[in-house]
């Protein structure tokens, strides 16, 4: 498949998606379908947000960036991930019926493309479905003294290939588990996940400054309305 976009990891997206899609249209034949049945049916991501949704964001970075990749998922979906999923359904004995509901629409692989980017777990710049582990809810962690990172918690054997999951928290027994995805801004939560979590203590803001020649400090505080009256 060559697939031309922006993110090395966008494209593992795109990948793992399409590979999902066949698996779908295997049902019962597929290795994968009790997983595949886990799955859920909408997953939200920010180029699945409706034009009055995006202009509730407020965010005209964020708005382009939806709008460009809804654009460049629907062209490549068109121009060669239905014919590749439904041509590898066919030759592994897949029926019509599946191949037509699961490697026929934009929509199916637009749902796709979200579960790989919401669920899989990017350890030394490649993703990863952890079936079960990629299924565990957001909370952060609300230690900033904590020097772990999610790479602490998250680590492949090099040898085996075995991805090896350990809590990051005191759990209390039959309580649901939880884990931080990562210390992000709200936007890239909003981007790889599809949510804002309610409790972010790594969220931060951006601002945008005017445009200073040979900026020193005193002409970014003045831009930022910020006065020293030290």
């Amino acid at each position: 498949i060559k697939i031309i976009l922006p993110s090395p990891l966008e494209q593992q997206d795109v990948m793992i998606a399409t590979q999902l899609m066949v698996e779908c249209s295997l049902g019962t034949l597929s290795f994968y379908q009790p997983y595949l049945s886990l799955l859920p049916k909408e997953v939200p991501r920010l180029d699945t947000f409706q034009e009055e949704e995006l202009n509730l964001l407020a965010d005209t970075q964020l708005q382009e960036l939806a709008r460009q990749s809804l654009g460049q998922l629907t062209r490549l979906f068109f121009e060669s991930i239905e014919t590749i999923v439904q041509k590898a359904g066919a030759s592994l004995g897949a029926s019509s019926a599946l191949i037509e509901s699961c490697g026929s629409s934009f929509e199916s692989f637009h749902r796709f493309v979200a579960i790989a980017s919401s669920h899989s777990m990017i350890l030394d710049g490649s993703k990863y479905l952890v079936p079960m582990a990629d299924m565990i809810n957001h909370s952060p962690m609300n230690d900033n003294k904590s020097g772990e990172s999610f790479l602490s918690f998250h680590q492949r054997g090099e040898r085996t290939g075995a991805i090896r999951i350990a809590a990051d928290r005191a759990t209390i027994s039959g309580a649901q588990i939880f884990e931080e995805y990562g210390r992000l801004d709200n936007s890239l939560y909003l981007l790889a996940f599809g949510f804002v979590p309610p409790d972010n203590p790594h969220h931060c803001a951006t601002i945008t400054l005017p445009h200073i020649a040979n900026p020193q400090l005193h002409d970014v505080l003045d831009a930022l309305d910020i006065r020293n009256d030290s």
